[in-house]
């Protein structure tokens, strides 16, 4: 829903912007995949998927306080 609401109001750049993110996170998210589960089977899907959901909650996190929070005080 989130990614709805961008698309339907975010500039261009925005949507750039987002879009870029969302190639790269899924072929992080696949590299990570293909990788452990060829070298841990069952359990490399779940860490693989616990490492997807880790950056994904770490990133847009870091963006927002570098982007919209003044940190110099």
């Amino acid at each position: 829903t989130s990614e709805a609401f961008l698309h339907a109001v975010g500039s261009k750049r925005q949507l750039v912007w987002s879009n870029m993110s969302l190639f790269l996170f899924s072929a992080i998210y696949i590299t990570l995949n293909v990788l452990l589960v060829r070298y841990a089977g069952a359990v490399g899907l779940i860490a693989a998927n616990s490492c997807s959901i880790l950056f994904l909650q770490t990133v847009p996190h870091s963006y927002f306080r570098i982007m919209h929070l003044d940190i110099s005080h």
